[in-house]
């Protein structure tokens, strides 16, 4: 399973067109402001995807400290009869939160960066990407890849290119894995 942080209609046209190119399964029930289903939901469903790792959205619809969207992300990320393989994870401008220390991102042009994105999809200096619902991630050894807000930059993902790198980096990283014998889920 890889999780996109993000649910709304932007987001996910976006990820619905890169994983057609990508040939990966979308799980398009998981859209919606706030994430419509549980994690016991998303993972039955997810099981019946005929293609694998499955993309899912999780989304709390930008509620302060833990909401939906964390609690949702945790419970995935605890389960084990699945495993989330990596986590596209989209930036905000959520100030008091701490973020998360990313190794790479995808700017607002579908270009690889080491660092950290705003939420406008732009390169900035450091590791730290902000946003409320990253907070779970750091409690957790999962690959994520930093990615501007889909529906927040100014019509720059509108080809989905931005989002199509991104699940091409962590679908590189899990081939690395499955290489090097790594447990590698459906």
């Amino acid at each position: 399973m890889i999780v996109v942080t993000d649910g709304d209609d932007l987001a996910a046209a976006a990820v619905e067109q890169a994983c057609a190119r990508l040939g990966l399964a979308w799980l398009g029930r998981s859209r919606g402001s706030p994430t419509p289903l549980d994690a016991d939901a998303l993972v039955a469903m997810a099981r019946r995807q005929r293609r694998s790792p499955v993309v899912v959205m999780v989304d709390d619809h930008g509620h302060p400290g833990e909401g939906v969207g964390e609690r949702l992300l945790e419970r995935l990320l605890r389960r084990g009869d699945i495993r989330v393989e990596g986590v596209l994870a989209v930036a905000s401008r959520v100030r008091a939160a701490p973020g998360l220390l990313v190794e790479r991102s995808v700017d607002r042009s579908g270009r690889e960066v080491a660092g950290a994105v705003s939420k406008d999809g732009r390169a900035r200096p450091g590791h730290r990407l902000q946003g409320d619902t990253l907070g779970v991630l750091r409690r957790h050894r999962v690959p994520v890849v930093g990615i501007g807000d889909l529906g927040k930059m100014g019509g720059a993902d509108r080809d989905a290119r931005v989002t199509t790198v991104g699940l091409k980096l962590l679908m590189e990283h899990r081939r690395s894995r499955r290489r090097t014998g790594a447990r590698v889920d459906p």
